[in-house]
């Protein structure tokens, strides 16, 4: 018995229906799948990005050459921690360290030379600076600060005194003196709560830094006024 027309015609048509719909899922799989890894990309390319944006900020707060915070990160530590002693009334204290005769250190051996001695004097810093909360920064030049956070005047001190005999004990050669590198170091400290602007902090510790300097140098002094 033959087939008729129109069971043909459905067949066909059932057929073609089937093939239609098969393809669109089949064109709806591609389109997910590569919706999918699109996705994918766009989550890799964002997190890229941010990466190095997070790596760019890093590098913007520290020093090139000697790889310690640099002076903007340390106004911003500064200020930050100075709110915090206005909230708690706890004590803040700076230190501001100067290599001692540089400018004839780079004028003997070259800048090259003083650089690599910026690293070593800052490496001994960091390496007497123990708490994670406390800041080394290069201040600009050959000066460094280290901020210390819920440190007192004597705790400050004692802390200024061991960094200035590590540096004198590394021993590094300065062409100018035929002596080690030595440091001078002024020492602050103050209370938020206390009248005034970290600002203050900082020129009570170059205060005491430039008595060290004209004192002979390789010397830890204390701000004339103890505290601000």
């Amino acid at each position: 018995m033959g087939i008729s027309d129109t069971t043909l015609w459905i067949v066909i048509l059932v057929g073609l229906g089937v093939f239609i719909g098969g393809t669109y899922r089949w064109r709806v799989r591609i389109m997910m799948h590569q919706q999918a890894e699109l996705m994918r990309l766009v989550r890799e390319r964002t997190q890229q990005l941010e990466e190095a944006n997070r790596k760019l900020a890093q590098i913007s707060y520290l020093d090139a050459v000697t790889e310690v915070s640099n002076r903007r990160s340390f106004e911003e530590e500064l200020t930050m921690e100075w709110r915090r002693s206005t909230r708690t009334g706890s004590r803040l204290s700076l230190l501001m360290i100067d290599i001692d005769n540089f400018k004839a250190f780079n004028d003997t051996a070259g800048h090259q030379a003083g650089d690599e001695c910026l690293k070593k004097v800052a490496a001994v810093i960091d390496e007497g600076v123990r708490r994670a909360g406390d800041v080394v920064s290069r201040y600009g030049g050959e000066e460094f600060a280290v901020l210390l956070p819920d440190t007192d005047l004597n705790g400050a001190g004692a802390l200024a005194e061991r960094i200035r005999a590590a540096v004198e004990e590394r021993n590094v050669f300065h062409p100018a003196t035929q002596k080690a590198v030595t440091v001078s170091i002024g020492v602050a400290t103050a209370s938020g709560r206390d009248d005034g602007e970290p600002s203050q902090l900082v020129r009570a510790a170059d205060a005491a830094l430039y008595r060290a300097k004209r004192e002979g140098r390789n010397l830890v002094r204390i701000s004339e006024s103890a505290a601000v």
